[in-house]
C-alpha cells in the first residue's frame, strides 16, 4: 500500500494535467455543436459516455490503473457538464416539455455527482468502492437515464 507522500508524488501530475483537461474547451465543440444540431451533439456525447464506462468498468477497481480510470472519469464529467447545456432530447408522446427537459438536467445532475465520487475515491485510493459505484450506481444511473429519454424502438429520430 502507497503511504501518502508516495500517492501524492504519484498524483500530482496527473492532477496537474486533469486541471488543465478541465480548462479545455468543451468536448462537444465537433461540428454538431457547431451547427447548432442538438440532436446530434447529445448523440455524439452519449457516446463518449458510452465509451468512458466502458474503459472506467475495466480499470477503476485496478489500483495500477488509476491514471486511465481518472482520465475517463475527468472525460465523462466534461461531457456531462457539455450534455447539461443541449436540449433534452425528444420522445413521443411527452406532454411536458419543460418538466421533460428540467428532469433531463437533473439526471446529468446526479450522474455528475456521481462521477465525482468516483473521481475521490479514486483520488484517495478506495479503488474497489469506485469499481463497485461503477458497476452499481453509475450503470443504473446509465439504465434509467435510457428508459426515459431514449425514443421508443418504432420512432422515426
Amino acid at each position: 500500500m502507497f503511504d501518502r507522500l508516495c500517492l501524492r508524488s504519484l498524483l500530482l501530475p496527473l492532477v496537474g494535467g486533469l486541471a488543465l483537461a478541465l480548462a479545455a474547451p468543451p468536448t462537444l465543440s465537433g461540428a454538431a455543436a457547431r451547427q447548432g444540431d442538438d440532436h446530434e451533439a447529445l448523440e455524439e456525447a452519449m457516446h463518449g459516455l458510452k465509451r468512458h464506462i466502458r474503459t472506467l468498468s475495466k480499470s477503476a477497481a485496478r489500483p495500477e490503473a488509476v491514471g486511465e480510470a481518472l482520465e475517463s472519469v475527468v472525460a465523462m464529467q466534461k461531457i456531462t457538464l457539455d450534455a447539461k447545456a443541449l436540449e433534452a432530447p425528444h420522445k413521443d408522446g411527452v406532454e411536458d416539455r419543460a418538466a421533460f427537459a428540467t428532469a433531463f438536467r437533473a439526471d446529468m445532475a446526479r450522474l455528475l455527482k456521481e462521477l465525482t465520487e468516483i473521481e475521490i475515491d479514486l483520488l484517495e485510493g478506495r479503488h474497489e468502492k469506485a469499481g463497485q459505484r461503477v458497476t452499481g450506481a453509475l450503470i443504473q444511473i446509465r439504465n434509467s437515464s435510457h428508459e426515459k429519454y431514449q425514443p421508443d424502438e418504432d420512432e422515426d429520430h
